[in-house]
C-alpha cells in the first residue's frame, strides 16, 4: 500500500515537496528557508487504512534505520509521524 503512493529516498523526498502545503513540505521549505542543510534519508506515505501490519512496519523501520546509518553529519533528526504512526 505505501509503495502504491508515496516510496521515496533522498532528493526525490525534497524535490517531490518543495513548495507543496503538506508535512514534509513544510519541513522542506523552513529548513531551505533557514539555510539549514537538509540529508533527506526516506519518506513514506499512505491514506490511513487500518492497522499496519507486521511486515510493512518491519520493513519501513528497518529503511528509516538503514538510511539513517548510512547518512554521517547530521545534527539532527526530524520525523513526521501521524496518528499511529
Amino acid at each position: 500500500m505505501f509503495q502504491s503512493y508515496e516510496w521515496d529516498y533522498h532528493e526525490t523526498i525534497v524535490n517531490r515537496n518543495r513548495g507543496v502545503r503538506n508535512f514534509p513540505g513544510g519541513m522542506v521549505d523552513r529548513a531551505e528557508e533557514l539555510g539549514i542543510e537538509l540529508l533527506p534519508t526516506f519518506l513514506t506515505f499512505t491514506y490511513p487504512a487500518g492497522t499496519i501490519v507486521r511486515e510493512a512496519y518491519d520493513r519501513i523501520k528497518k529503511e528509516l534505520l538503514d538510511t539513517i546509518a548510512a547518512t554521517e553529519g547530521a545534527d539532527a533528526i526530524c520525523l513526521g509521524l501521524h496518528g499511529a504512526g
